[in-house]
């Protein structure tokens, strides 16, 4: 958000406005419906392990509810608290680092639990994510690594005379598949990257911020739905799913909603 915040000149709610809301308002629609339509078949082909079950009912017979309700406050309470510290102090990502282990040190403290079982427990529930990290550390450098040899910089050029004889519409198109499918990396270095290739050009061809921020958000956010990457598997690894077909179906369904949405904008705007 910071990094939208800076490339467009736009303010937090505008952004929120123009882009963030109406982009997850589809997603929730694609995501009920497509839920709905699933739901029955995967139930039987991917249930829980028995072993789950009994995890997790041991758990809940174990626990307390009033100090999970004590604990339950305590991580809103110092998760908020950090959020809104973070956004006065202007805090990068590394803060978010800082607002993780802070936020599992008070509720673990406030579920009643020694350090040592607290370290334990983070580290247990960090272990099938650990490699997620240096993911993300890599794809930046690996992003400038093709910056800095030019491949962007040829891309664009190979497409410019295609945004020139296509319009506004053919402009936006590229643009954010571009985004969506031809810079992986974090969301951050996406970004930066797609304002570099086209920032210009948008400005030359007078489109409007409202136009070129959800240009932004889907090219840098909509990549992982396409095709699963370390978000996605994260994510299925915590919910304990292998369906990874109908992970790949509903990313693809929600990437031509989205883009059919933002041509249909773009056309009114």
């Amino acid at each position: 958000m910071v990094t939208f915040m800076e490339v467009t000149g736009l303010s937090y709610i505008q952004i929120l406005l123009y882009a963030g809301l109406p982009l997850s308002i589809i997603l929730w629609l694609v995501t009920y419906v497509y839920v709905k339509k699933t739901l029955s078949k995967t139930l039987k082909e991917f249930p829980y392990s028995k072993e789950d079950i009994a995890n997790s009912a041991e758990n809940q017979n174990k626990s307390n509810p009033k100090i999970v309700t004590q604990s339950t406050v305590a991580f809103l309470i110092s998760l908020l608290g950090l959020i809104i510290y973070g956004i006065i102090i202007e805090g990068g990502a590394t803060f978010a680092i800082i607002v993780i282990v802070v936020t599992s040190i008070i509720t673990g403290l406030a579920g009643r639990l020694k350090i040592n079982d607290i370290v334990e427990a983070f580290f247990e529930g960090a272990k099938p994510l650990i490699w997620l990290f240096f993911q993300f550390v890599l794809f930046t450098p690996f992003i400038h690594y093709v910056e800095e040899l030019g491949g962007f910089e040829a891309l664009k050029d190979l497409l410019i005379p295609l945004m020139d004889t296509g319009g506004d519409l053919t402009l936006v198109a590229v643009s954010s598949i571009i985004g969506v499918a031809g810079i992986p990396g974090a969301a951050v270095a996406q970004v930066v990257v797609l304002d570099e290739m086209f920032g210009a050009i948008f400005t030359t061809a007078g489109l409007s911020a409202s136009v070129y921020i959800m240009v932004l958000v889907v090219g840098s956010q909509m990549t992982e739905l396409l095709y699963p990457v370390g978000d996605t598997l994260g994510a299925m690894g915590i919910a304990r799913s292998k369906d990874l077909k109908s992970m790949v179906i509903f990313g693809i369904i929600s990437t031509i909603a989205i883009l059919l949405f933002l041509i249909v904008r773009t056309l009114i705007l």
